[in-house]
């Protein structure tokens, strides 16, 4: 798990760091040409939704957990915190590496 959350976090950091390799990334997988239209995909993710340190929200477990409700009755009710572990997001940051990432 921690060479897993390790791995996530190099291609964030990738991705936030390698504007012009990201974007050809996207364009191969979308099959989009436009310019502005990658811009504009890029700077969402990488601005907006994609942070350094992903940790997980109790909100989008809950969303998740409430769309499973519907064919799983033991979804219905859970607490969303019994799902989360941040540990190893947690070392990773409070070890420096993170940090150290971004400060090549």
């Amino acid at each position: 798990m921690r060479r897993f959350v390790r791995a996530m976090i190099d291609g964030i950091h990738f991705y936030k760091t390698r504007k012009e390799a990201s974007m050809q990334s996207i364009a191969k997988f979308t099959k989009l040409k436009d310019r502005a239209a990658l811009e504009e995909a890029y700077n969402t993710y990488a601005l907006k939704y994609m942070a350094r340190v992903p940790y997980p929200a109790a909100k989008g477990v809950e969303t998740i957990l409430e769309d499973l409700a519907k064919t799983n009755v033991k979804a219905r009710g859970a607490d969303p915190k019994r799902f989360i572990e941040p540990r190893f997001l947690r070392e990773l940051e409070d070890g420096g590496y993170i940090a150290e990432l971004y400060r090549r």
